[in-house]
């Protein structure tokens, strides 16, 4: 983290520093306010940060775990031309026809990401995503752009690592937590130890 390396850029890496970076922010923030969470949620790899700050399992035990979902998502995509592309501009229904379309003529192609309304990022193999940039401009993207990414995260390429992730989480102590935990592939709150560890499996 505090001197200049390549390691940070590969996932295995990158996921456990910046899950550090957050409990070491959270850890900075109760320091300083009496403030706890009446909720958590995060985005991706930002869902063990939460489960962090809502006590549901030890930072250095996340630590442990998102280092090897990293390695796991790597293994998975290794040279297999995976990527992702950032949507900008399309309804979620319209792009999940055109994936549907295109998976169909033979391209690997899934929405993998909503961000927001008009926001999807998604994934597949990089040679199928780079050649419908202009397909989805001509639909009416305002953006269309392949992301600088190693793997095809959230998507079917994921599979493997799914199978390994689960085992690495089915033996982490996980607690209930202090508060409840907006889950990723479910979007409501959970409190249940066993729900919130079948949960983070399926998020991959």
């Amino acid at each position: 983290l505090f001197e200049e390396n390549e390691n940070l850029g590969k996932t295995e890496f990158t996921q456990p520093a910046i899950l550090l970076v957050s409990s070491i922010a959270l850890a900075v923030f109760k320091e300083k306010c009496n403030i706890g969470p009446e909720f958590g949620l995060g985005h991706s790899l930002g869902e063990f940060s939460a489960l962090v700050a809502a006590g549901a399992i030890d930072y250095l035990d996340a630590i442990e775990l998102v280092n090897k979902r990293g390695t796991f998502m790597t293994e998975a995509c290794s040279g297999g031309g995976a990527g992702m592309m950032a949507l900008l501009g399309l309804d979620d229904e319209k792009v999940e026809a055109m994936c549907k379309e295109q998976r169909e003529a033979g391209k690997k192609v899934w929405p993998a990401n909503y961000n927001m309304d008009g926001q999807l990022v998604l994934a597949g193999l990089k040679a199928d995503l780079e050649s419908l940039v202009d397909t989805f401009k001509a639909a009416g993207a305002k953006r269309a752009l392949v992301l600088p990414v190693g793997g095809a995260f959230h998507s079917p390429f994921m599979l493997p690592a799914k199978d390994e992730l689960a085992k690495a989480i089915h033996d982490a102590n996980f607690s209930t937590p202090t508060c409840p935990v907006y889950q990723n592939v479910v979007a409501c709150a959970v409190s249940n130890p066993v729900e919130i560890k079948e949960n983070l499996i399926s998020q991959l």
